[in-house]
């Protein structure tokens, strides 16, 4: 038996030395760990199928040392597959995969031994250049075991993905890329294209694809930042291809192409011209097949790349845009999310004298109380503004756990001093690529932080005046409304006062009016003849007890303004006439304070419509505050002119007048100005305001004329044609 060294053997033993190296390596860190020797052991089973797969169909053996070779073949693909899984299983630390991981174990160990048997394969036969296998009852178990267990790899390893974040995710998604990869370049050598070739040689390829397996298993399991290394996981991954891209050609140009073209009796100088062609056209093909790949894996494994200072440039624009604390956080997180791509990111600002905690932006789930006063403790004792989980340490981890929990990749400390708290944080989950974050994020965060740190604190200050603004107005606001409370009680008051008014006015007005009648019956000599003395003092009596009947009135019709019941009755009547008896029943008393009293009555004057009562109310109220208000010694005229289009009835005297800067108040309820009420202590304030309204709710308007200590005119106009008869 002689055994023919070919450079497709010699490759095959390079893989199988590679793939038991790399396996090697990982059992050396620690080969006390039962998941090491499972992997160990798994590659220890891919690098036997990987010879002996070589091996499976070469003449040079006999049929039955053919058959043990491929019973190998199918024992150690399918025993590397179970104790993969296995290894699969025990990384995720699943409990629903590790509780039924002895079974799936079981269960492939067996289908592994029974490849061994006839069960699977009874035997073997030369079909031309093909080995055929002539499969047994146990085939289709065997096989299914396989494929079952293939798919479960593919599936515990994609979960294992999805639910991890960090290294974790970035460990498994390697596996994951690794696993596809290799099953799919052999799937390619193995099945796809012998079937369309015809070139069943190609098989021999295939296995050798496992290196990129067990290399991706193995710097999966490595535990320290994967990307650190980047670098050299590209340019290794990149030769490892551009040698299977190589072994590959020249298996299916060597093996086959060559042995096309060369008449079977070439001889053996005439072979080694053709392989020595063939190694110096490989020789001068390797280094642009090299970059070729190179490029390939750069653009799949440097897909976070991005352009720093454009980063910083789009932030501070967004800082210098706007003074709304959340419009522009959310915006630099837009920025950071757009570069970065982590999965989300925000911000967290500390509790401030106007605000309590807060979280700006969006975040998959919210921290509780005891999470962020964990960050918010143990932060301030580490000496390094950005806080990445993956890379704290042991005596970290408190806080490392309270970051995973929450699915926090870093923390973005914003301060000035490393010592201190700082006014909060920004917030990123893991990278949406599955890589860590690397030295230049780590770098540009910090950038980034020094920079936000002033914008949120102007943001802050500005914040701060806003609110200050909004707490003056709400509290302007809640004194309005105790003002206004105070206004509705004030008002209800005032109800109450009108309604006793009201009431007293009608109590009194009986009895006042009989009084008034009994002393005009008395004056008038229907109880018998009285003396000057007594006359005198009656008079006064019913003098005094008018001008309490006026006061009376006044006070009902103000009652009757309130309640909405204050009428105008008008009746046709002279005016000039009405005037003449008001100014028969003063003039006494006029004489009496020593004034003289001149009436300038017309000769003609027409009859309007009027309310009598309360008209005449009006011209005594005007007639008898100029006898209280006109010194001794003054005089009072009083006029009713008929002119064209109106009437007007005006009361001028030489009185102390009223003060200009009180005019404006004069007819307002209640009010006196300050020299009447040193002049007329007793005085209501209600004359001249109910004078306003009657004359007013008749259609006129108020006469008034004053200088202070030179006298008034009050009377009213009004137009002939609002009055007159119909």
């Amino acid at each position: 038996m002689l055994i023919m060294i070919t450079p497709l053997l010699i490759i095959n033993i390079i893989v199988a030395s590679l793939v038991f190296l790399l396996a090697l390596t990982i059992l050396l860190r620690d080969y006390r760990s039962v998941r090491n020797l499972v992997f160990f052991t798994s590659s220890l089973c891919i690098s036997v199928w990987i010879i002996s797969n070589y091996f499976s169909n070469k003449r040079v053996f006999s049929l039955s040392a053919l058959s043990t070779i491929n019973h190998l073949v199918l024992f150690s693909s399918s025993l590397a597959v179970v104790l993969l899984l296995s290894f699969v299983i025990s990384m995720s630390r699943n409990r629903f995969f590790l509780k039924w991981q002895s079974l799936i174990v079981s269960v492939g160990t067996i289908s592994s031994l029974l490849a061994l048997t006839g069960l699977v394969v009874r035997g073997i036969e030369w079909q031309g250049d093909i080995i055929a296998l002539q499969f047994g009852a146990l085939s289709g178990v065997y096989f299914s075991v396989l494929f079952v267990n293939i798919l479960l790899i593919f599936y515990v390893l994609h979960v294992s993905s999805r639910r991890t974040n960090g290294l974790d995710r970035q460990r498994y998604q390697i596996m994951l890329f690794s696993l596809v990869l290799t099953l799919g370049l052999i799937a390619v050598t193995n099945a796809v294209l012998p079937i369309l070739t015809g070139l069943f040689s190609i098989t021999s390829i295939g296995p050798m694809f496992t290196l990129i397996l067990v290399g991706g298993f193995t710097f999966g399991i490595v535990k320290h930042r994967l990307f650190d290394i980047r670098l050299i996981i590209v340019r290794f991954l990149g030769y490892v291809l551009s040698i299977l891209a190589l072994s590959i050609i020249y298996g299916v140009i060597s093996f086959n192409i060559i042995n096309v073209l060369l008449p079977n009796d070439a001889s053996l100088s005439l072979q080694r011209v053709a392989y020595t062609l063939m190694a110096v056209v490989l020789a001068f093909s390797f280094q642009p097949l090299r970059k070729f790949f190179n490029k390939w894996t750069n653009r799949f494994f440097y897909q976070d790349a991005y352009d720093s200072q454009t980063l910083l440039d789009n932030l501070n624009n967004v800082l210098v845009s706007t003074m709304d604390l959340n419009k522009m956080l959310r915006a630099s997180a837009d920025v950071l999310s757009a570069d970065i791509k982590p999965e989300y990111c925000a911000f967290g600002l500390k509790e401030t004298d106007t605000k309590k905690q807060r979280i700006i932006g969006d975040l998959p789930m919210r921290p509780n109380a005891s999470d962020v006063k964990l960050a918010r403790l143990h932060t301030p004792k580490l000496d390094h503004k950005v806080v990445v989980a993956d890379a704290l340490d042991d005596t970290d981890k408190e806080l490392q756990a309270g970051m995973r929990a929450n699915g926090v990749a870093v923390l973005v400390r914003l301060t000035n001093d490393v010592d201190a708290e700082g006014v909060g944080y920004i917030i990123l989950g893991t990278k949406k690529s599955g890589n860590p974050y690397n030295p230049q994020d780590i770098r540009v965060l910090e950038i980034v932080a020094n920079s936000m740190i002033i914008a949120i604190e102007n943001a802050l200050r500005f914040e701060e005046i806003q609110n200050f603004n909004t707490h003056l107005k709400d509290e302007i606001e809640q004194a309005t409304k105790k003002l206004q409370r105070a206004n509705d009680k004030l008002i209800a008051l005032d109800q109450t006062k009108d309604d006793f008014i009201s009431m007293a006015s009608h109590q009194l007005r009986t009895p006042l009016t009989s009084v008034k009648g009994y002393l005009s019956m008395v004056l008038e000599g229907d109880a018998g003849k009285i003396n000057d003395d007594q006359r005198e003092l009656l008079s006064q009596a019913f003098i005094s007890s008018q001008r309490m009947v006026y006061l009376i009135a006044d006070l009902l019709n103000l009652s009757r303004l309130k309640t909405g019941k204050f009428i105008i009755e008008a009746t046709p009547l002279n005016l000039a006439d009405i005037v003449d008896s008001e100014i028969a029943q003063i003039k006494e008393t006029a004489l009496a304070r020593g004034l003289k009293l001149v009436y300038h009555k017309p000769k003609d004057f027409p009859v309007l419509m009027m309310d009598e009562t309360k008209i005449r109310q009006v011209m005594t109220n005007f007639i008898d505050n100029a006898i209280y208000y006109t010194p001794k010694g003054g005089q009072i005229d009083v006029v009713l002119k008929d002119g064209r289009q109106s009437v007007e009835f005006t009361v001028t005297d030489n009185g102390i007048g009223v003060p200009r800067k009180e005019q404006h108040n004069l007819f307002s309820k209640f009010f006196r100005a300050d020299n009447a009420k040193k002049a007329r202590p007793d005085g209501t304030g209600l004359g001249l305001f109910m004078a306003k309204k009657v004359i007013v709710a008749q259609g006129g308007a108020i006469v008034f004329r004053s200088t202070e200590g030179k006298g008034s005119t009050f009377g009213f106009t009004f137009l002939k044609s609002r009055l007159k008869v119909k």
